[in-house]
């Protein structure tokens, strides 16, 4: 994969899955059947409509099933702020960290194959996490100080974010900021990632805490080792495509190019303000270079 940041970002249709569900151009079945109040279900449109009114939002697809049988599934405002194309049923959204149970569920599958076991060390599989150390403060001349692990963390722990991996989303905290300006998650492979974060400081001794971490991408690492796949065909082979979600993937295909919503994003600074699409490569996470990304 070009880029493992993308585990958090794969891109879904839900309106693929319904199809599944319900044929096209199939009417949904009787309220009275599915079990559901005509009347309250117009809370829905009462809803969006302020969401949309507010600028909450620009557009969204509500799909609501009940049973296996599809109640309600109707489509909401633009699919663009800028250029006004109502929104349909087909349109393909990003879930970005929605692709985490999807990962979660291809380590199950290779658990049930018997490929891992919860108390293993994560080292077991990543090796180049055998010298990890722990963040410990800093000194008087405000250098890290690290001290070492008490023990690996399990794989047990890293499927529940207690290993005591960072994230680094923002610069907040000494392993935060140190995975922050390593960029970790804009790695350009999965090994690349994970010989940055086994330079980098753990957060904490393994199992001391929760911390919402890195965790979910190593996961996508382990999958690729373990299954010798991408984490993109493993998902492709193993899991989409027998649950027929044809608009499922990492990357739209270029003949479904026209149906993904565009994703805006305000910028502000000393000239004013405006909104910009978020391009593929836009560092939108570092919380900087907004408009020199949209202008790129």
């Amino acid at each position: 994969m070009r880029r493992l940041a993308t585990v958090l970002g794969a891109i879904l249709s839900l309106a693929g899955a319904a199809r599944a569900a319900v044929p096209a151009g199939s009417p949904p079945p009787p309220l009275a059947i599915a079990g559901f109040a005509p009347e309250r279900l117009k809370a829905f449109d009462v809803l969006m409509e302020r969401q949309l009114s507010t600028g909450e939002i620009a557009g969204a697809v509500i799909l609501l099933v009940r049973h296996g049988k599809v109640v309600l599934f109707k489509p909401y405002g633009l699919r663009d702020l800028i250029d006004p194309i109502p929104m349909r049923r087909d349109d393909i959204f990003r879930i970005r960290s929605q692709t985490k149970p999807v990962t979660a569920l291809a380590m199950m599958m290779l658990y049930e194959q018997g490929l891992w076991k919860l108390d293993d060390p994560v080292t077991k599989f990543v090796p180049e996490f055998s010298n990890l150390r722990v963040a410990n403060g800093v000194d008087a001349e405000g250098k890290l100080m690290l001290a070492p692990l008490s023990r690996p963390p399990t794989m047990r722990e890293l499927m529940t974010h207690t290993a005591g991996f960072a994230y680094g989303l923002a610069p907040d905290g000494i392993a935060d900021k140190a995975y922050f300006d390593a960029r970790v998650l804009t790695s350009t492979n999965s090994q690349a990632m994970l010989t940055k974060i086994a330079g980098l400081p753990m957060i904490s001794q393994p199992g001391a805490r929760w911390y919402y971490s890195v965790a979910a991408d190593i996961k996508g690492a382990i999958v690729e080792k373990l299954s010798g796949m991408s984490l993109a065909q493993f998902m492709a082979e193993r899991i989409f495509t027998p649950l027929g979600m044809v608009d499922t993937a990492f990357y739209v295909a270029p003949e479904k190019a026209p149906r993904p919503g565009c994703v805006r994003r305000w910028w502000i600074d000393v000239n004013g303000s405006g909104l910009w699409p978020v391009l593929p490569d836009d560092p939108w996470r570092w919380r900087v270079g907004w408009r020199a990304a949209a202008q790129a």
